[in-house]
């Protein structure tokens, strides 16, 4: 879609980037059945849906990815001051497992 808007009127200007990142962002944790994403300048701590399969949601992207689990989350740890690039970091790990 970001291809289509960008042929017919041009580069997108970072808000309209930016909303069609977060677009793929609740695609990407539908299909891993994240219920909700919360961001900091240090990490990212993704909850699981009540019907998430927590064990194997662990294992597959806690070993792979370096995520940890805490509190009921998994935590993925970005040391990112800036949100844009927080964010490219979550879509590129997120969709790798999708």
């Amino acid at each position: 879609l970001a291809d289509e808007i960008e042929d017919r009127f041009g580069e997108l200007p970072p808000p309209a980037r930016a909303l069609l990142d977060i677009a793929r962002l609740r695609l990407a944790c539908r299909a891993l059945r994240v219920g909700a994403v919360r961001a900091g300048p240090s990490g990212v701590a993704l909850t699981p849906r009540e019907e998430a399969d927590v064990p194997s949601l662990v294992a597959h992207l806690g070993e792979r990815l370096g995520l940890h689990w805490s509190r009921e989350r998994l935590i993925l740890e970005i040391a990112e001051p800036h949100a844009e690039a927080r964010l490219a970091r979550l879509l590129h790990v997120l969709e790798d497992e999708t």
